[in-house]
Order: structure tokens, then C-alpha cells, then sequence
């Protein structure tokens, strides 16, 4: 068989989209390479902003019921109901809504507190909740 020798279109055209493809796909690689880099950076970021800013409203949020618990433990009132309660086997009725009624004042002023609960060694509970009021109350 007689071998048929190539023209010069034969081998520029070839030769022209191999060396225009080969460029083309190191700059792809490279563009693909920086906007994974970027995409990867700006995640790290983002995500750091909002565990910081996470971090900050759980702070705020922990500061807030210390602030309340230190309110409760330091009020004379509810401290006098509390002893009264730890040391009788029977709570007054009284003694009990008082309790409430300190639990109320405490809820409605703090935004966010919805309820107290105070459990004795007996195992009973004195509480409020805000929830449960708002919702008893608006029944008809």
C-alpha cells in the first residue's frame, strides 16, 4: 500500500486545536482550582461569623438567668417562703401562692422566661407557667 503523505492543512489544523485545547483546560483547571479555594474561604468565614455571633446570644442568654437567679436567691420574700416551705411537711396554701405570685412577677418581667419551677426534698413542685396561664385565659 502506497502511503499517502499529509498535506500541511492536514497537520496545522491538528496541531492548531491541540495547542489552543491545552491552554484552555490549564485555565480552566486553574479558575476551577481558585473559585473551590475562594467558595471554601468565604464558608470558613461565614460560618465562623455565626458561631461567634451564636457564642454571643448564648453569653447574653446565660447572663440573663444568672442575673435572674442571682434576683431569686438574693429576694428576702422568697427566700423567708422557700425556708417556710423546706422546713414544714405541708405547704400552705398561702405560702404556696405567694410562691406563684413571685414566680408570676418574675416571668412577666423578664421577656423570655416562660416558667419557674421549685421542687422540694418532698418531691413536690411549686411553679408557674406562663404558657399555661396564657393559654387557660384565653379560653371561652
Amino acid at each position: 500500500m502506497k502511503k499517502r503523505k499529509k498535506n500541511l492543512r492536514q497537520i496545522l489544523i491538528p496541531a492548531f486545536i491541540i495547542t489552543a485545547c491545552i491552554p484552555l483546560a490549564i485555565f480552566a483547571l486553574i479558575s476551577q482550582e481558585r473559585l473551590k479555594t475562594s467558595t471554601l474561604e468565604n464558608m470558613n468565614n461565614q460560618a465562623e461569623a455565626d458561631l461567634q455571633k451564636s457564642n454571643q446570644c448564648l453569653n447574653m442568654t446565660l447572663d440573663k438567668y444568672e442575673t435572674i437567679l442571682y434576683d431569686i436567691t438574693t429576694a428576702e420574700d422568697f427566700l423567708n417562703l422557700a425556708v417556710t416551705a423546706k422546713e414544714s411537711a405541708d405547704i400552705m396554701e398561702t405560702d404556696a401562692y405567694n410562691m406563684r405570685s413571685e414566680f408570676s412577677h418574675i416571668c412577666n418581667r423578664n421577656q423570655g422566661v416562660d416558667g419557674i419551677q421549685l421542687v422540694l426534698a418532698d418531691r413536690k413542685r411549686i411553679f408557674y407557667d406562663r404558657l399555661s396561664v396564657l393559654y387557660d385565659g384565653s379560653r371561652e
